[in-house]
């Protein structure tokens, strides 16, 4: 029951899990008539992400990542998708250069600057959304592969 709810819809039991749900069911529809094959996908929720939209090419955390990744020819990489740890707005600015890219930035690690820090949030904020979830929090951004400007 809790899974098939409707977006803001509460839970019906106690010993569901309860608070804020972002939206990736809204940001899975809206992916699924848009990316092609090819193009980058970085998230600041890989797990989600991954059940909702796969594949995913980069994580977007700062902070505590190192025991949930392995380096792989130098490139740090979280454990589970091999997805490329970007710790940072120079490693998502770098990212994003290397071809059509989405980014899927919100949810709980929006407002956590343990995993999304000040720098990174402010870069994205400068950007226009291409989509914004029924959550308000969560959003969809498009970078094509030129230079972003800092």
């Amino acid at each position: 029951a809790y899974l098939s709810r409707a977006h803001g819809e509460p839970p019906d039991g106690t010993d569901m899990v309860a608070g804020f749900v972002p939206d990736f069911r809204g940001v899975a529809g809206f992916l699924a008539e848009r990316r092609r094959p090819g193009e980058q996908l970085a998230v600041t929720d890989w797990l989600s992400a991954a059940c909702y939209f796969p594949p995913v090419d980069g994580w977007i955390r700062y902070g505590n990542w190192g025991n949930q990744s392995v380096m792989v020819d130098g490139v740090p990489r979280d454990g589970y998708l091999h997805a490329e740890v970007l710790s940072g707005v120079d490693a998502l600015q770098s990212f994003v250069t290397r071809g059509p890219t989405w980014v899927v930035a919100g949810g709980g690690e929006w407002d956590d600057e343990v995993k999304l820090d000040e720098a990174t949030r402010l870069w994205l904020e400068q950007h226009e959304p291409v989509f914004e979830a029924a959550d308000g929090v969560t959003r969809v951004y498009r970078f094509e592969a030129a230079a972003p400007a800092k």
